[in-house]
């Protein structure tokens, strides 16, 4: 499978089982910012039978994912702080709508 082939595959999935829209817009994100890990992603879902394994397969995605990327900006936020650094930008403003958790922290 060459990799529009995959990627079709990937976007088909992602559109066949029912994620609701913020779920949609994450997957399609983590995606364009990890585009090297299409062909893995879409070679796991083969081995799933169902669609309930396809989608907690690809939901454990996006939670490591914004996790991931939390304790990133958490980690500048204290070099930032170390350094003497202040910023008014919200710590969130990557997030999607709905993502906003922690709406008001400041760095």
């Amino acid at each position: 499978m060459d990799k529009t082939d995959e990627l079709t595959t990937l976007r088909e999935e992602i559109n066949r089982l029912n994620f609701i829209r913020d779920e949609q817009f994450r997957l399609r994100k983590y995606f364009t910012d990890n585009v090297e890990k299409i062909k893995v992603a879409v070679a796991f879902l083969f081995d799933f039978t169902t669609d309930d394994e396809k989608r907690d397969y690809l939901k454990s995605l996006i939670s490591t994912h914004a996790e991931e990327e939390l304790r990133a900006q958490l980690e500048a936020f204290k070099l930032g702080r170390e350094l003497g650094y202040a910023s008014t930008q919200p710590l969130t403003t990557h997030l999607p709508p709905g993502e906003a958790h922690f709406n008001r922290i400041y760095f």
